[in-house]
């Protein structure tokens, strides 16, 4: 039998919130794309999608620890959740990839293979990023 995860807010309260942080995070993410690709239209679409994508997984991931996973009894581990975000990552570049090959504009591309990642690390962050805080 597994231990209940007991979280400061309900389930609908805590998708909300990682919402909020999620456009958070997907704006710095945006505005970071938009200003490497116009600042250095040299570099490679997949590097520049990986560092802003890194930019804005790492502002979430600090609104979503002191937010959305609020707990007393477990926190929002560093580790757990930058690897769902290279799971994320992955699938919003294999997307983006793929809209962009099929002439979709760049920037719709980049919000619908976002969006699609984003739900998907949520569903993984919920059951695999949290982990028992230690007692000291």
């Amino acid at each position: 039998m597994t231990k209940e995860r007991k979280l400061e807010f309900s389930f609908i309260k805590r998708t909300f919130m990682y919402g909020g942080a999620g456009v958070c995070g997907v704006v710095v993410d945006g505005v970071s794309f938009w200003a490497l690709t116009l600042a250095s239209p040299w570099l490679p679409i997949v590097l520049v999608n990986v560092s802003s994508y890194t930019i804005g997984t790492l502002l979430s991931y600090v609104i979503n620890k002191h937010f959305s996973f609020k707990s007393r009894h477990y926190s929002l581990s560093l580790f757990r959740f930058y690897l769902t975000s290279i799971v994320g990552m992955v699938i919003s570049t294999s997307i983006l990839i793929q809209l962009a090959k099929a002439d979709t504009g760049l920037i719709m591309a980049k919000f619908l293979a976002t969006t699609i990642a984003v739900a998907c690390q949520y569903a993984i962050n919920s059951k695999f990023s949290l982990v028992p805080k230690t007692k000291l």
